[in-house]
């Protein structure tokens, strides 16, 4: 998962990242300063409840999407293995910025859909520790640092591939191997 494309699959997909949040921002942003300018009384209880529809609009959007996203991975896999994240960390950490598209993203809520819907499906969901999968090489296994602006992975070996689209091969790799036997 990620900020650029919201998911990138093993199969070499990669799901756009659909920003409901952002999308909404500017007509937020005029609701909100007629609000500031509304005094007390029937109308600005009106323009609060304007506000209160657009962010209800956008996170029905994102569940919605979350949703069928989902429901279309379960379906297309016996197995599926995501990065363990912890977007609540990772957003209080964030040194650029980036807190309101890691919320927008919404990754945990989504992994909390999709591993309801794999459950339900009989599915595998294996959960990866996400240290090294995208600065590990997936063909020969070569570590290399990288920073978040790196976007493509090339290893000496000769592999070159969008960073997302390797890190999911690496975890696919982990995930069957962290996959419970039985």
């Amino acid at each position: 998962m990620g900020l650029t494309s919201f998911a990138a699959l093993s199969t070499g997909e990669k799901i756009e990242n659909p920003r409901w949040y952002r999308k909404t921002a500017k007509r937020l942003a005029d609701a909100q300063r007629n609000l500031a300018r509304k005094k007390h009384g029937h109308r600005r209880k009106k323009a609060r409840e304007r506000i209160a529809r657009l962010h209800v609009r956008a996170a029905n959007q994102r569940r919605d999407f979350q949703h069928k996203l989902a429901r279309r991975i379960v379906s297309e896999n016996k197995l599926i293995a995501v990065e363990d994240l912890a977007p609540e960390k990772m957003a209080r950490k964030s040194s650029r910025g980036l807190a309101k598209s890691i919320y927008d993203a919404a990754w945990a809520a989504f992994l909390t859909i999709l591993s309801g819907k794999a459950e339900e499906a009989g599915r595998i969901l294996v959960r990866v520790p996400p240290q090294g999968t995208s600065s590990t090489c997936f063909q020969c296994g070569a570590y290399r640092k990288k920073d978040l602006s790196e976007r493509e992975h090339c290893c000496t070996c000769g592999l070159v591939l969008d960073r997302d689209i390797h890190a999911s091969f690496n975890i696919l790799r982990l995930g069957r191997s962290l996959q419970p036997t039985g």
